[in-house]
Order: C-alpha cells, then sequence, then structure tokens
C-alpha cells in the first residue's frame, strides 16, 4: 500500500494575439493524493491558474462588443481503477469549480510497455 501527496507550482505563459492583450501568464498550481494497493488505485486532484488579466473585460475584434475573460480556471479530478500486471482500468470525473465551464466523465484502458 502507498499513500502519496504531491503539489506543483509553476508558470504558465501562453500568446492570446488580441489588440490589447498579446500574452497571458499565470501561476499555475495543483495539489493532490494518491493511493495505491496491490491491485486499485484512487487519484484525487485540485489544479488550475491564476491569470493576471483577471475577470475583466476584453476587446476580441469589436470595441463595440467586449467580452468577459474569466482567468481563474480552477478544476477537481478524482479517478478510481483497478490494475490487472501490465494493464489497468479506470474511470475518472472531472468537475469545474472557478471559470471553466465543462464536467467530464472519462474511461480508460492502458498497457505498460
Amino acid at each position: 500500500e502507498r499513500l502519496r501527496l504531491h503539489w506543483m507550482l509553476g508558470f504558465y505563459s501562453w500568446q492570446m494575439d488580441l489588440p490589447n492583450n498579446r500574452q497571458n501568464d499565470a501561476v499555475l498550481y495543483g495539489l493532490g493524493v494518491d493511493y495505491k494497493n496491490k491491485s486499485w488505485f484512487v487519484q484525487c486532484a485540485l489544479r488550475g491558474y491564476y491569470g493576471y488579466i483577471g475577470d475583466g473585460l476584453i476587446i476580441v475584434a469589436n470595441p463595440e462588443q467586449p467580452i468577459v475573460f474569466k482567468d481563474r480556471p480552477m478544476v477537481i479530478k478524482s479517478e478510481f481503477g483497478k490494475s490487472f500486471g501490465m494493464a489497468s482500468i479506470s474511470a475518472a470525473y472531472q468537475h469545474a469549480l472557478n471559470d471553466f465551464y465543462y464536467n467530464s466523465l472519462s474511461f480508460s484502458f492502458s498497457y505498460k510497455l
């Protein structure tokens, strides 16, 4: 059996190519816990970024119709699975907490080479 805590902190930067905002920068973060025994595993993590543009209006193409740009997305993801030697199956659910508009459910099959 194994319990593992993990975290990350970093810098995230990307091009937006907008007239008044060519680039966006953010502090990237994550915190999680994994539990694994001989054949079962559970993972849960909170992650997101904190961008500098914030919850403001930005101009995309038309100054008369600015859009609200929310720059603080955060999600929590939980995964549960079972290992079979070199293979594993799992199901995961990701829930949007802030400024991210999609929840997702996924199923996977993995094989270690």
